[in-house]
């Protein structure tokens, strides 16, 4: 995740995965217990009926995001900007992203990993607390041409358990184009 600041309030924010906070309330520090916020707002996730084939005849009005909006408490110390970009000035919209952009995430696990975009506006079923979920209009991240051969047999996965909520960041440019 990360975080965003209203600079006319003040008032900073955490955006991440709802699936990473699991239900409305108070967020802890990774785990910790020590309270940093409280969620303000999350996205609705759409359950996969069994049997039922995950894609835009069946599923028209499925996810698009997994995300979680939380107001972060006065006393946590969390900055507002992307480790390696500064600050994070607008996002992209799905038009704009396109197959085989160069890109990268920041995830807790993985650390910094520089990728491109794969398969771009995919339909694809996705397991969240243990149901299957259909999410619509998704990108795909692969290793970036040239070094997804050394990275796969070093036996190196792209992303790892634990990146969830990581912003996607492409050039400075574009700012972030998903989470």
């Amino acid at each position: 995740g990360g975080a965003l600041q209203d600079f006319q309030t003040g008032t900073k924010y955490g955006v991440t995965c709802q699936h990473v906070l699991s239900q409305p309330g108070t967020v802890d520090e990774s785990g910790t217990g020590r309270r940093i916020g409280a969620v303000r707002k999350m996205g609705s996730l759409t359950p996969l009926p069994t049997g039922v084939a995950g894609n835009r005849h069946t599923m028209p009005h499925a996810s698009n995001a997994d995300w979680a909006v939380f107001e972060l408490d006065q006393s946590a110390t969390i900055a507002a900007h992307h480790s390696r970009h500064g600050r994070i000035a607008r996002y992209a919209s799905m038009a704009s992203i396109g197959i085989s952009m160069d890109v990268e995430f920041t995830g807790l696990t993985s650390g910094c990993r520089e990728c491109e975009t794969g398969s771009v506006g995919i339909w694809h079923d996705i397991r969240v607390d243990g149901v299957l979920h259909c999410f619509q209009d998704i990108f795909q991240l692969r290793w970036r041409a040239g070094s997804g051969w050394l990275n796969r047999r070093a036996g190196k996965d792209l992303v790892q358990p634990g990146d969830s909520g990581a912003w996607v960041i492409a050039a400075p440019s574009h700012g972030c184009i998903g989470a």
